[in-house]
């Protein structure tokens, strides 16, 4: 019955996008235009998709509103070879078959205007609900999948995930949102920017959403000791976030803070089941100042100085007892780079970056005494280099190299080659190989098992991408990867409590494909289809690695139906994965779907009041067939399986002025 339902979905969502094929132009943005938008996190300068050596996602503002995203998460699992895991706690995401449980996704790099948020005592990015990200804010989100250490330094292991935000004058005016839904969810949030003479803008935005979330039933708790295994009204959060940026020449300034306190209601690290004091808290903020300048015809210099901030407070209930820990961290920073044309085929790039850990504390309370505390000063320095040579017009060679050197870990040293050709008009060819690495996390590092040192982790990936353009509105892109990975660091006990031990443990190999269709007319339509296979092994015992999916299938359709009504739905697909106890999840089949209407007519369309031009309603259902379907739960939970949410509803109101 499902898959007849998804059938009968995908008909009616295709006719309306034939229908669609004969009205005037929107905004959806064509293929030339995505081709052509300018990336900057491969290279740290502005490139196209077929010049980024790597494996590149584009998720437009356009996209972002058709299909109606309100996560990060959201976005990201639209992509080929992404997937995600929630524990009710955090969200992570995993690439290309790797996704350890309860990683803090500290193997991904999340930028945010070129700004890593990455914090510095769990090494975490934050990319699902802790994340409180105004999506109405950005103008796109851009994922490189493969190493990158070597522009980056650790953590920049299977992907870096850049989020640029609307410029001042890109935002033309003020939007305005108010949002509700199942879950007691209430939402609003507000972004706007104006010009600054003519030279300068400035744009701001800020969010607040509350949920309340539902009842969940865990059934090893099933006794009437533990509530008969229901947590009651624990599955809530709450977050909030503000942005502003400004740019006068070639100077700017961006400010960023992020919030959200979330209810645990798994009873994780031996927690009391249903206790309502059980929760964690999540604070980020930073300051970065920014100085872009052409010195000369060949030379061109940008600099900035930054400052991050961390915080991060939990509650764990426990039998007889209330532990608490708590962390802080703050971080100063300064980075140059220099890019130099010396001949007009080639371009060198050469820079430094300074990161000084001015504080990095973690702190565990046991009945308000001070039980184990990490309290340590670190710097990083790092010199990079990376030349970009165009042998011929239609081939290139990419070489580039950093040495990080941390004042904790001692040094680590990671190359990348790449080479791209375009054999022929709409056709690009890019073989490339990298390695990365991630230093131990200051938490990992203080719960090493007794008498051992952690040693970095290192991933060495080879990649062949073939892009091809199928006419004028159709792009195919195929990825054959392959990847090592050594002195993993893993839990090595399993045991669900607050203090656990790190070793190096593991080696993994792994070997896949991801194929990505995209199709993007220069009319009112466009969509996706991609899958990956791939396979993620144990390098000693060949066993598959845990919260690994072999297949992802992915499908999304968006058309306007009428000039004022658009509809979009997206199917995705995911093969069963294995849990921490050896167990297997079951493969799950889910569908969302988004309807939005400008009752009044679009902005700037003549007729009626033009002040009501400004109003749109959208209406987006996840998981629209209910399907129910799980997660792996990580090693501090006793349920090998996290159950997530059914069929959930959310109706946004929005107004531009």
């Amino acid at each position: 019955m499902l898959k007849g339902l998804a059938g009968t979905l995908l008909l009616c969502v295709v006719s309306a996008t034939a229908s669609a094929q004969d009205s005037a132009q929107s905004g959806v943005q064509d293929l030339d235009g995505l081709l052509n938008t300018p990336i900057s996190t491969g290279a740290k300068y502005a490139q196209n998709i077929r010049q980024v050596s790597g494996s590149v996602s584009i998720v437009t503002a356009e996209d972002i509103r058709r299909f109606g995203y309100h996560t990060l998460e959201d976005v990201l699992q639209s992509m080929a070879g992404i997937y995600a895991s929630n524990d009710r706690n955090y969200s992570y995401i995993g690439v290309r078959g790797f996704s350890r449980p309860t990683d803090f996704n500290n193997r991904i790099l999340l930028l945010i205007d070129g700004h890593s948020t990455n914090e510095s005592i769990w090494g975490s990015a934050l990319l699902g609900d802790e994340l409180a990200l105004n999506l109405g804010a950005v103008n796109r989100i851009e994922v490189v999948r493969g190493p990158a250490s070597a522009l980056y330094g650790t953590g920049a292991m299977f992907a870096i995930i850049n989020i640029i935000t609307q410029s001042g004058t890109a935002h033309q005016g003020v939007r305005a949102e108010l949002g509700g839904g199942t879950q007691g969810q209430q939402s609003g949030s507000v972004a706007g920017g104006f010009a600054l003479g003519s030279r300068g803008t400035v744009a701001m935005s800020a969010m607040v959403e509350n949920r309340d979330g539902r009842d969940l039933y865990f059934p090893q708790f099933d006794s009437p000791a533990t509530n008969n295994g229901i947590a009651h009204n624990l599955d809530y959060h709450r977050r909030a976030s503000g942005m502003l940026s400004a740019e006068l020449g070639g100077l700017s300034l961006h400010a960023r803070y992020n919030y959200r306190v979330k209810g645990t209601p798994t009873g994780s690290y031996g927690q009391i089941f249903n206790d309502p004091l059980a929760q964690i808290r999540d604070a980020t903020g930073s300051l970065e100042l920014k100085y872009d300048r052409d010195l000369s015809a060949v030379h061109h210099l940008t600099a900035r100085t930054y400052y991050d901030n961390y915080y991060y407070r939990g509650t764990y209930p426990l039998p007889g007892d209330l532990n608490t820990d708590w962390a802080s961290a703050r971080v100063l920073g300064a980075e140059a780079a220099l890019r130099w044309d010396p001949i007009p085929n080639n371009r060198v790039t050469v820079g430094a970056e300074y990161r000084w850990n001015a504080r990095a504390r973690y702190v565990v309370w046991d009945q308000g005494v001070q039980s184990a505390t990490i309290d340590q000063q670190f710097g990083v320095v790092s010199l990079y280099l990376q030349d970009d040579f165009q042998i011929l017009e239609n081939l290139s060679l990419l070489a580039g190299v950093r040495h990080d050197e941390s004042s904790i870990t001692g040094g680590v040293t990671t190359p990348r080659f790449a080479m791209i050709y375009d054999p022929a008009p709409g056709t690009t060819l890019k073989a490339m190989y990298g390695r990365a690495f991630r230093a131990p996390s200051l938490y990992e590092s203080a719960y090493p098992l007794a008498g051992e040192k952690l040693e970095s982790e290192q991933l060495d990936m080879a990649e062949v991408i073939w892009m091809q353009r199928l006419g004028s509105n159709i792009l195919l892109t195929s990825s054959l990867y392959r990847y090592y990975v050594k002195d993993l660091v893993d839990v090595v006990n399993d045991s669900a409590s607050i203090t656990v031990n790190f070793r190096n443990l593991e080696k993994v190999r792994a070997q896949g494909m991801e194929v990505t269709l995209e199709v993007r007319p220069a009319h009112r339509l466009q969509g996706y289809l991609n899958y990956s296979i791939g396979r993620a092994v144990d390098d000693d015992t060949g066993s598959r690695l845990t919260n690994s999916p072999d297949h992802l299938l992915k499908l999304g359709l968006a058309a306007e139906v009428t000039p004022r009504i658009s509809a979009a739905t997206e199917l995705r697909y995911e093969s069963g994965r294995r849990t921490v106890t050896g167990t297997r999840t079951e493969p799950f089949l889910i569908a969302n779907l988004n309807l939005e209407t400008h009752p009044f007519g679009r902005s700037g369309t003549p007729g009626g009041f033009d002040l009501l031009h400004g109003f749109d309603l959208a209406v987006r259902v996840t998981n629209l067939f209910d399907t129910r379907y799980a997660y792996p739960g990580g090693t501090e939970h006793i349920e090998p399986t996290i159950e997530q949410d059914g069929r959930g509803v959310m109706v946004r109101l929005g107004y531009e002025f």
